[in-house]
């Protein structure tokens, strides 16, 4: 059976790596703070404490995006302050 090509180009495509990581980190950070030249800011210069004092921008540079998911996350479900 062939697939539908109408349902197939519908279907998301779940990109991994530090771009995908970099996008989900914006995302989030900008549900905390709506202004984008702070979040911009604090994802490249703003060091975290939790994480060595590294920028979001390094741990995703190294491969530690999902860290940043995971805090931001906890952020936004209450869970730190």
């Amino acid at each position: 059976m062939m697939p539908n090509p109408t349902v197939a180009a519908r279907s998301p495509i779940r990109s991994f790596g530090p771009e995908a990581d970099r996008r989900r980190i914006v995302h989030l950070a900008l549900m905390i703070e709506p202004n984008g030249e702070r979040v911009r800011r604090w994802y490249c210069q703003d060091a975290i404490a939790e994480f060595d004092e590294r920028t979001a921008e390094e741990l995703c540079a190294c491969g530690k995006g999902t860290l940043v998911v995971n805090y931001l996350e906890q952020i936004l479900r209450g869970k730190r302050g």
